[in-house]
């Protein structure tokens, strides 16, 4: 919904940076992706390691060493009843076992406040690597993620707000 690509992009939309462990997954929802085809969502147990950086207005703060479930979709795909490993195109698949680091919003799902992931990138040496850019240290992204959330203006999450409300208040993505 959001671009998330970019440390503005996270600074903008994002309230929590964080390297996680994946520890589990659980399959969970499935949509018809044609005759034939059914695509698979898939929720992640992920510990918290490190707070990179939160947004000063995220509602939904995290700790190290807390447990979160992300929900990804698709996770899989399973066509003609054989089930594949499946991922949104571009996007990195979080595997069990794995360290990653994520970019979170603050959103509302079934009524509930909850955190929605925005993008997953790769640790290279507990440096997080962001798409065309070379890999920086978590101090690195922390500071500049605070430098750009003070300028973002009131694009900060609110209490109660979906991701799409927060969109409507803020004015379109960039």
């Amino acid at each position: 919904m959001v671009p998330a690509e970019s440390l503005e992009d996270i600074a903008r939309w994002g309230s929590s940076m964080l390297v996680v462990s994946v520890t589990g997954e659980n399959a969970r929802s499935a949509s018809s992706a044609g005759p034939g085809e059914v695509e698979i969502g898939r929720d992640l147990a992920v510990r918290v390691e490190q707070v990179v950086w939160q947004h000063p207005g995220a509602v939904t703060t995290v700790s190290a060493g807390d447990q979160l479930s992300i929900y990804t979709f698709p996770g899989y795909v399973e066509i003609d009843g054989q089930r594949s490993p499946a991922r949104a195109q571009g996007a990195l698949r979080m595997e069990v076992g794995q360290r990653y680091a994520v970019a979170l919003t603050d959103d509302i799902t079934d009524g509930a406040q909850v955190l929605t992931l925005l993008n997953t990138f790769l640790l290279e040496a507990d440096a997080i690597r962001l798409p065309d850019s070379p890999a920086l240290s978590q101090a690195q992204v922390a500071a500049e993620l605070e430098d750009l959330s003070t300028d973002s203006g009131n694009t900060g999450p609110e209490k109660g707000e979906s991701l799409l409300q927060r969109v409507e208040r803020a004015g379109q993505p960039r």
